[in-house]
Formats: structure tokens, C-alpha cells, sequence
């Protein structure tokens, strides 16, 4: 309704970099791009999403992921979603009759996507080995010309270890997701 004026881009940049600067003096740790905890305090679900790890929702809404014929790394995931209204949800457990509102499988090619995606969103970033174990390729092989060009303009930070979003990339996330996939 244009009643809401919203910040300009280096508003919302200063905004994040005071929160960041006040949230790390009280002593929260910033683990994902848009989430803080005090030490050993995360997020134990979206850690495990972004992770890649198996995850069990209840409940309305609620979102499911496990690995399919037991394999490791999976060659195939199923992520399910619980009908979204409460009164639906709740119907259909009391009938004993719950069904999925949606189900999706993954092959390791969009579970690759995925993977690079949601592990760049985390402040350590992407273990590199343990990324090309479960995936067959180290990330910073997955678009060499990409990468070049991210860790140039000062996006993305590769080190033999990990490859990461630098303070700055933090804030270009989805931009940098969408060039590397």
C-alpha cells in the first residue's frame, strides 16, 4: 500500500553488519547466514536440512527427508510435506489415513545442486572432501570458470579444506547460489 518504506540496499547492509557486530558481543555465534545461537545452541533440524542429513517433521506442515534403499551416500532421497491446515492434518491421523500433501525424490545430480546450495549458507561453509565423497566432485569443481570469477569479485572464499561465502558473499547469497548452479 506504499505506507512502508522500506531500507535502501546500504541501509539493510549496515543494519546486517550492526546486528552481526552486537549479536557476537553478547556472545551469539553466527552459524548460518541468517541465524545466530549462543555455543552449542543451534538449530539441530535446520542444520541438519542444510546439511543434507535425514530429518523427521510432525505435526501440520511439517517436512520430512530420509534416504532411500539404505545407500550411502544416497543415490536417491524422498522428501515428504504433511498437509499444510491443522484440521485436515489432524483428520487424517485420527482416521489412521495420513498421506503425504507432497512428495518429491532427488536424484545425486539435484541432490549435488541442493547440496552446494544449502552448505554455502553455512558460516564454515563446505567441507570439500566430504562433499566430493558424497557427491563425486569437490564443489570448486562443479563450475571452475564460476568459482574464478566468485572468489574475484571477493564472494567466495576456496581453501583446500573448504569453500565458503566470504563476509561479503554472506550478503550476495542467493546471487552466488544462481551462478553456480
Amino acid at each position: 500500500a506504499g505506507q512502508l518504506q522500506l531500507p535502501d540496499e546500504g541501509e539493510q547492509v549496515a543494519m546486517f553488519e550492526l546486528a552481526r557486530e552486537r549479536l557476537a558481543a553478547a556472545g551469539y555465534a553466527h552459524y548460518e547466514i541468517s541465524n545466530y545461537a549462543r555455543p552449542g545452541r543451534a538449530a539441530v533440524h535446520n542444520t541438519l536440512y542444510w546439511c543434507g542429513s535425514e530429518y523427521l517433521g510432525l505435526g501440520a506442515a511439517a517436512h520430512s527427508m530420509r534416504f532411500l534403499d539404505g545407500a550411502r551416500p544416497p543415490a536417491r532421497i524422498e522428501r515428504r510435506a504433511n498437509p499444510r491446515l491443522p484440521e485436515p492434518y489432524m483428520a487424517a491421523v485420527a482416521a489412521g489415513a495420513l498421506a503425504p500433501a507432497a512428495r518429491e525424490e532427488l536424484d545425486l545430480a539435484a541432490q549435488r545442486r541442493e547440496g552446494l546450495w544449502l552448505g554455502l549458507r553455512m558460516i564454515a561453509g563446505i567441507e570439500r572432501a566430504a562433499f566430493a565423497r558424497r557427491y563425486g566432485v569437490d564443489p570448486a569443481a562443479v563450475a571452475p570458470a564460476v568459482v574464478r570469477d566468485l572468489v574475484g569479485q571477493g564472494l567466495l572464499a576456496v581453501a583446500p579444506e573448504r569453500i565458503r561465502l566470504t563476509p561479503r558473499g554472506l550478503l550476495f547469497a542467493d546471487e552466488v547460489a544462481v551462478a553456480l548452479l
